[in-house]
């Protein structure tokens, strides 16, 4: 490690560690891990006596409210992820305030020519990078997708990165060269910061649908079989599975429609190196989701054979999660009614 990424390490070191006891507390390693998802950032605001309000607030993305008592508003019209970075950076302000007042120093001072109303914002954000994106959620999602530090420098593979961890490509792309993280280098950084998301969305859905500010396009593959995900309402889906056609096994797409989604396009591409009577990908572009919540199934079978002889199974659980819309956070309403 170099001397400055060091430096940078030991001097964000007080943000980190405030966001990884918030993780250790809500033993939020061991549930993401084991159950998958994102980090639940407002949830974890409700738990911590801030339950966020949502509000229209003109020119700001949130607020945090030390007095009389403490609390958080973040703005209604911000996309979902925005919402969540700027819900984790309230729960930073938060953690810092109660800190100090205990007594213990976690803010920082990046640069003696900087104010302390712009070294509280730094100091925000790097709690929110280090709770909403940590390491091993990172890791994870790297290793259940086969994602190696090369396919990182692919702004499409850093863009399905970020769907899966409900951050904005932007944060992510930062992430990725912070000190703690250190996963791809100066000229990948700069290759990323070259591609816009529109520009991605339009690459996978190749005309098929049109580009949408507010909806994402998930590219789905076998190693999504059996996943969670949480959806916007204008969200589409490329999914991209193998099919042994050459043998009479298709993908039932008539199981897409009794779920609900409409298929905006089909179609089959063989690979480079295909076999003869090999495997070719089948390429079906759907959505949106029809449904609050719910299940995406497709078997691959003979379209003689009885369902219960197909030989492979892709199966998607799904939530639609959209922005918050003006009120309590849909977190805190859960949280109250469950007790």
């Amino acid at each position: 490690m170099s001397p400055r990424r060091t430096e940078q390490a030991v001097e964000t070191a007080p943000a980190c560690s405030a966001a990884q006891r918030l993780h250790r507390h809500f033993d939020l390693r061991e549930r993401l891990l084991e159950c998958g998802g994102r980090v639940p950032v407002f949830e974890a605001l409700a738990r911590c006596g801030l339950p966020p309000l949502f509000r229209p607030l003109d020119g700001l993305s949130g607020a945090y409210l030390p007095e009389p008592v403490p609390g958080v508003m973040i703005a209604a019209r911000l996309p979902r992820n925005r919402q969540r970075f700027a819900g984790a950076c309230l729960l930073g302000h938060a953690e810092f305030a109660r800190g100090n007042q205990r007594g213990r120093p976690l803010l920082l001072r990046r640069s003696p020519r900087m104010d302390a109303g712009e070294a509280g914002e730094w100091e925000a954000r790097e709690f929110a990078e280090e709770f909403l994106l940590p390491p091993w959620l990172l890791r994870a999602q790297c290793t259940r997708q086969n994602w190696t530090p090369a396919a990182l420098t692919d702004p499409a593979v850093v863009y399905q990165l970020a769907l899966r961890l409900g951050a904005d490509y932007g944060v992510v792309r930062q992430t990725l060269r912070r000190p703690e993280v250190d996963l791809i280098g100066p000229d990948a950084a700069a290759r990323l910061q070259q591609a816009t998301p529109d520009g991605i969305k339009a690459a996978l859905l190749q005309g098929a649908a049109p580009v949408t500010e507010d909806g994402d396009v998930w590219e789905l593959t076998p190693r999504d079989e059996g996943a969670t995900i949480e959806v916007g309402p204008e969200d589409l889906f490329v999914l991209r599975l193998p099919e042994h056609s050459g043998a009479g096994f298709v993908w039932n797409l008539e199981q897409l429609d009794e779920s609900g989604f409409a298929v905006v396009r089909d179609e089959r591409v063989v690979p480079a190196r295909a076999a003869i009577g090999g495997c070719v990908d089948r390429l079906v572009t759907v959505g949106p989701a029809a449904q609050r919540q719910g299940e995406m199934v497709l078997a691959e079978r003979r379209p003689w054979e009885k369902p219960e002889q197909a030989i492979k199974e892709f199966r998607i659980h799904y939530r639609l999660a959209g922005p918050e819309p003006e009120g309590w956070a849909r977190a805190a309403r859960e949280l109250n009614l469950a007790a």
